[in-house]
């Protein structure tokens, strides 16, 4: 990460004073849901890489300048004009209030419960689990098997759901923030090799959104930021989900 002065600022959003906003981040999960809600909007930003992957205490998550924005050590946190906003799900809501066109979120209440339903399921419920950090704590077999079975039992709620909520979409057919939650999440089942059959709700959905221009961009952008070791097996898997769920 290049050496750069931050400052917490307090205050509110001012448009007079708008910067490009900066996403610091990794390509997986919680940033790519950002980087497709960014897509979505057409916003134009810049993006700093956070290396996850290292010894505990070393590398750039742990440095000092990272701890300013984030005391949690955890991506991703955009950067707007010097004020720092972690958590994937804090984001998504600044953006939807900070650039309201296109809208993210429906207008009807009813259906907006139904889009943070579906976004807790996966932010709150089921991506924590699959945490990095657990492996150390469970080890590889066990970390494997807890996040096969999170989200397995997500999934099952997930395609009740969303046989009730989906139209072209999760919910209706207006791309939400439901739909930028899902895709990211879909993806790291099949990276976990969770038989997928029994979603064939979910199938469709995600087959849907990966022709959507944004999204595809967002995937780009993420797989661009894969470690070139890595990069050849996670298209495979792109490819096997879109092939193998139709």
């Amino acid at each position: 990460m290049e050496e750069r002065q931050v400052s917490i600022r307090q205050g509110t959003h001012n448009d007079s004073m708008n910067t490009k906003p900066v996403l610091f981040g990794y390509y997986k999960g919680a940033t790519w849901r950002v980087r497709i809600a960014l897509e979505l909007k057409n916003i134009d930003y810049e993006y700093k890489r956070i290396n996850l992957i290292g010894p505990e205490g070393k590398g750039e998550l742990y440095s000092q300048e990272f701890w300013l924005l984030n005391p949690l050590r955890q991506v991703p946190v955009l950067v707007v004009n010097e004020h720092a906003i972690p958590q994937s799900a804090s984001i998504l809501e600044y953006l939807e209030e900070a650039y309201p066109s296109p809208k993210l979120m429906p207008t009807d209440v009813l259906a907006r419960a139904k889009v943070r339903e579906i976004m807790e399921i996966i932010v709150a419920d089921t991506h924590p689990k699959q945490d990095f950090t657990l492996l150390k704590y469970l080890g590889r077999q066990a970390w494997n098997d807890s996040c096969k079975h999170a989200i397995t039992k997500a999934f099952a709620a997930l395609e009740r759901i969303l046989k009730e909520t989906s139209g072209k979409y999760c919910v209706g057919n207006e791309i939400s923030f439901a739909d930028v939650c899902l895709v990211p999440q879909a993806f790291n089942a099949n990276h976990r090799a969770v038989d997928m059959t029994p979603y064939p709700t979910l199938n469709r959905l995600y087959a849907s959104l990966n022709e959507v221009p944004a999204f595809k961009r967002a995937e780009k952008l993420c797989m661009d930021d894969v470690p070139q070791d890595e990069q050849a097996h996670l298209q495979s898997i792109a490819t096997h989900f879109l092939t193998a769920y139709p």
